[in-house]
């Protein structure tokens, strides 16, 4: 019982209580939090094998949650550039009036998504048509005095989204304008832009959600094993009167310590790999024309890892010692 009042009494054993040798304000709210957080570290110390083994193992599976991130990141500049880029093309009626086409591309830059539009008359849609034909332009002659094509104006959309349903309500809304004869676009190259959107997104929060899983999977295991080392000493504590809470704060602060570090080394090294591997890429010319600008996780995104790996940590200590809460 000797070893077990030392072991409640921590560093300040029951003794010394007793003779007075400690400030009792150490066992005030913050001097009992300070307490518990030395015993969880302690823990970890004293399992130093299987400690270490489950941080490798977290700050791995934390350095693939920031790649898949870093990766999630980029693709979908890839694909907001895509979105930025694409043109509608309007094509007007000819008896429509210099006044309606003035208030339709008055009306369609005020729209939030439009980022340039442009007045194509028909004289330059001939000019164009004639020279995209090439060596076959000769048989465009005549068409001059009698033009067949529409004047148009293009509008580019600077909106970083690709959505089918954003298009098509973009585009009827001004599809009942009487200046309006059609409105055409690549619907293909939207619906396939949009359903690769929400391809990426759901194989990258479902494979977080594995690799989350996994990590609390181990913080669980390795806060078992810790406990079960401990049997000895948690029995006696639980005999001399300690609470569950006091049996379980330190297991919970030792999963969040290894989440945080985990975390913390994760990203670390995901730093380190991003600039091994920017520097490699800088040399390929294709990778230049596809991404000119590689940039790391942004500082909200390591926060979010950050308290992911905080976050999993406790929640896997807490699977492992839910047993001791229930008592």
């Amino acid at each position: 019982m000797r070893d077990g009042g030392k072991k409640v009494g921590g560093a300040y054993g029951l003794d010394n209580l007793w003779k007075g040798d400690v400030d009792l304000q150490y066992f005030s709210k913050w001097g009992v939090a300070w307490q518990l957080t030395q015993q969880a570290f302690r823990s970890l110390c004293a399992s130093p094998f299987t400690s270490i083994l489950a941080l490798l193992t977290i700050t791995v599976v934390m350095l693939l949650v920031g790649a898949l991130l870093l990766v999630s990141q980029h693709t979908y500049g890839l694909m907001a550039d895509a979105g930025r880029g694409l043109t509608i093309s309007v094509y007007l009626k000819d008896a429509a009036a210099e006044s309606e086409v003035a208030g339709l591309k008055q009306a369609i830059q005020a729209a939030p998504q439009v980022a340039e539009v442009r007045y194509i008359s028909k004289d330059e849609a001939l000019k164009s048509f004639h020279k995209s034909l090439g060596e076959q332009a000769g048989l465009l002659e005549g068409l001059e005095t009698d033009n067949p094509l529409p004047a148009s104006v293009e509008v580019t959309l600077g909106q970083e989204r690709l959505d089918q349903e954003g298009f098509e309500q973009f585009a009827a809304s001004f599809r009942e304008n009487p200046a309006v004869e059609s409105i055409q676009y690549d619907r293909g190259l939207v619906g396939q832009a949009a359903a690769l959107f929400h391809f990426f997104g759901s194989v990258g929060l479902g494979a977080a959600a594995l690799l989350l899983l996994l990590a609390a999977f181990i913080i669980t295991n390795t806060i078992r094993l810790m406990l079960y080392a401990r049997r000895h000493e948690i029995v006696i504590m639980r005999m001399v009167g300690a609470t569950a809470g006091f049996v379980i704060a330190p297991c919970l602060i030792e999963g969040c310590a290894l989440g945080l570090l985990g975390a913390v080394a994760g990203l670390v090294v995901l730093y380190f790999l991003f600039l091994l591997l920017t520097g490699l890429l800088a040399q390929l010319e294709l990778v230049r024309a596809i991404l000119p600008q590689l940039t790391f996780l942004p500082w909200y995104y390591v926060f979010l890892v950050i308290l992911m790996g905080v976050a999993v940590g406790a929640a896997g200590s807490f699977m492992a010692v839910r047993r001791l809460a229930d008592e």
